[in-house]
C-alpha cells in the first residue's frame, strides 16, 4: 500500500421518482431480447430473456437495438379507457429524428407496465444516437419520456470507435471539466485553435476538443492515432510524477516542458544543500542544435519552477544561478 489518496469530483444527476406522476424507468438496451421459455440467468425482466450489451455499440453484425423500460403511475380504472400510446424514435445528437416507429396503442395491465421493442439500425451511419421512448396515458393525457445513448459503428476501425466514445464522453462534461481537459492540449495547440476555443460556447469547445487530433495523426495507414497515444502517455507520466498537493502535474513547468518537447536526452540533478536549493537541468540534444531547461525549487516545497532555457520563445535568464542560493546569500550579491 502506497498510502496515497486520490480524489475525483464528478457531477451526477439522480432521477426523482414520483408516486403519482406518469414516469418511465431508465431504458435498458440489449443485443438479444425474447420471451422466456425456461428460467435462466437472463430471465429477470418480467418474462423476457435480455442479454444486455454493456458497450452500447451496435453494428452490421448486431443491427437490432432491443429496448426495455418500465412505465409507472398509469391511471387504471375499470370504467375508463385502459390504454396508453407509446412511440419509439432515434435522434442524432442535434435532436434530429433519424428513425421512428409508428405510435402503438397498448392495453394497461394495471397502474404499471413493461415496454419492450426493437428497432433495426442497419440504415444508420456510424455515429452516436439517442433512443427515445415516449408514453401518453390516454385517460389523463399525461406524457413521459426517457432516452438512452448508443453507438453505431459500421467500420472495423479502432480509431473511429475511440472517437465515438470520446464524443460521448465530452457531451456529458461541464464547461469546467472541458477546460480541465483542454488545459494540457493547449500547450500544443495553434494560436488559431486557442483563440477559437476561448471565444466558443460549450458545444463549440466540445467540437474543438473532439476533432483536435484528426489532423495530428502521424500515420493515417494505421487504426490508432500515434500522436494522440504519445500525448496521453506523456500526460499520464507528468500527472503521476510532477503533481504537488495544489497543482496537477500537467500544470507545472516540468509538466508543460515534457508535454511540449518530450522526454529529455539527459537530466542533471543537483540535490539541496546548506548553500544551494535543489535544481535540475534538462538537456535536449536533438532540438534546435541542443537546448536546456533549468528548474529550481525556489520555495523548498517540491515545486520545480522553470527559471531559464536556451530554447526559442522560452524564459531566458542567464543570471539564473542566483535563484539556487538562499535569500540571505543573494542579498550580499548585486548584479
Amino acid at each position: 500500500m502506497s498510502g496515497k489518496q486520490y480524489k475525483k469530483k464528478k457531477h451526477i444527476i439522480l432521477t426523482k421518482y414520483s408516486d403519482s406522476e406518469l414516469q418511465l424507468s431508465d431504458i435498458h438496451i440489449a443485443s438479444q431480447l425474447k420471451k422466456t421459455q425456461k428460467e435462466n440467468k437472463f430471465s429477470k425482466y418480467f418474462g423476457y430473456d435480455m442479454i444486455p450489451i454493456a458497450s452500447s455499440i451496435f453494428s452490421v453484425q448486431n443491427p437490432m437495438v432491443y429496448a426495455f423500460c418500465e412505465v409507472y403511475n398509469l391511471k387504471y380504472d375499470e370504467n375508463s379507457p385502459r390504454t396508453y400510446n407509446v412511440h419509439y424514435s432515434i435522434n442524432d445528437l442535434n435532436g434530429n429524428e433519424v428513425k421512428d416507429l409508428e405510435w402503438i396503442t397498448r392495453h394497461k395491465p394495471g397502474d404499471s407496465s413493461v415496454e419492450v421493442n426493437g428497432i433495426n439500425i442497419v440504415s444508420l451511419s456510424s455515429g452516436l444516437y439517442n433512443l427515445k421512448i415516449e408514453v401518453i396515458d390516454n385517460e389523463t393525457n399525461e406524457n413521459a419520456s426517457a432516452t438512452k445513448r448508443f453507438y453505431v459503428l459500421k467500420e472495423s476501425n479502432v480509431n473511429k470507435l475511440a472517437q465515438l466514445m470520446e464524443t460521448a464522453y465530452l457531451s456529458e462534461m461541464t464547461e469546467e471539466e472541458l477546460g480541465e481537459k483542454w488545459g494540457p492540449m493547449r500547450y500544443i495547440a495553434t494560436e488559431t485553435e486557442k483563440k477559437q476555443y476561448k471565444k466558443s460556447d460549450i458545444e463549440g469547445k466540445r467540437q474543438i476538443i473532439a476533432h483536435f487530433w484528426d489532423k495530428r495523426d502521424s500515420d493515417f495507414t494505421t487504426e490508432i492515432n500515434e500522436t494522440k497515444t504519445e500525448f496521453e502517455q506523456k500526460l499520464a507520466y507528468v500527472n503521476e510524477n510532477f503533481k504537488t498537493a495544489q497543482t496537477k502535474g500537467w500544470a507545472t513547468d516540468m509538466g508543460r516542458v515534457l508535454i511540449v518537447y518530450g522526454f529529455p536526452s539527459e537530466i542533471e540533478r543537483f540535490p539541496s544543500s546548506i548553500e544551494k536549493k535543489p535544481y535540475q537541468i534538462w538537456h535536449y540534444y536533438e532540438i534546435e542544435g541542443g537546448v536546456e531547461f533549468v528548474f529550481i525549487d525556489k520555495t523548498g516545497f517540491g515545486m520545480m519552477e522553470l527559471v531559464h532555457s536556451t530554447a526559442r520563445n522560452e524564459l531566458q535568464d542567464y543570471n539564473w544561478q542566483r535563484w539556487i542560493m538562499p535569500a540571505s546569500s543573494r542579498q550580499q550579491i548585486s548584479y
